[in-house]
């Protein structure tokens, strides 16, 4: 369906984040992918890819978590797709549960966990799911900076990882 709406032109309410969408329910990574990669070098990438969808409540990244599509989640979040925008559903595990390695980095040049996100922007509950998953709480960015250091706001949280850095940090010596 992707591939005859793109040779046809779209339509008037083809927009790209509707075929983006067509492209995850059809299961067609191949034309996600070249498409991301296009779209990437327009002005409104993140509102294009993070924005919630017309006739689904979620992202394109929670359309594709809710199909069980593992590649078409990878290729999402590999083009940048944040993990840590909530639907009403909130998905908040579902990178875990597609087998995403919980300690990814989002680029070589920023070297941001899951973490580093969701202590900056995401839920408490979100941060303790990636804390008891595995994720490292010791890891650190480009910046040198730590999950914990990009919490500010939240007293209770910023406890919870210092807490979650000095117990990984001692089990080092034990």
């Amino acid at each position: 369906m992707v591939e005859e709406k793109l040779h046809n032109g779209g339509g008037d309410d083809d927009d790209p984040r509707t075929l983006l969408e067509i492209a995850v329910r059809d299961g067609r990574v191949d034309i996600l992918r070249s498409m991301l990669q296009q779209l990437a070098k327009g002005p409104k990438f993140v509102e294009l890819i993070d924005g919630q969808l017309k006739d689904f409540d979620g992202t394109l990244l929670h359309l594709a978590v809710k199909l069980d599509s593992v590649d078409s989640v990878r290729t999402l979040l590999s083009s940048g797709a944040n993990p840590c925008v909530q639907n009403d559903d909130v998905l908040d595990e579902f990178v875990l549960a597609v087998g995403v390695n919980v300690n990814s980095i989002n680029s070589p040049q920023t070297q941001n966990t899951g973490l580093h996100y969701a202590a900056s922007f995401a839920s408490d509950k979100i941060v303790k799911t990636l804390c008891e998953s595995g994720e490292t709480v010791n890891a650190r960015n480009n910046q040198n900076d730590t999950p914990l250091h990009d919490e500010n706001q939240n007293l209770l949280l910023i406890f919870y990882l210092a807490e979650k850095r000095a117990l990984e940090f001692l089990s080092l010596f034990s």
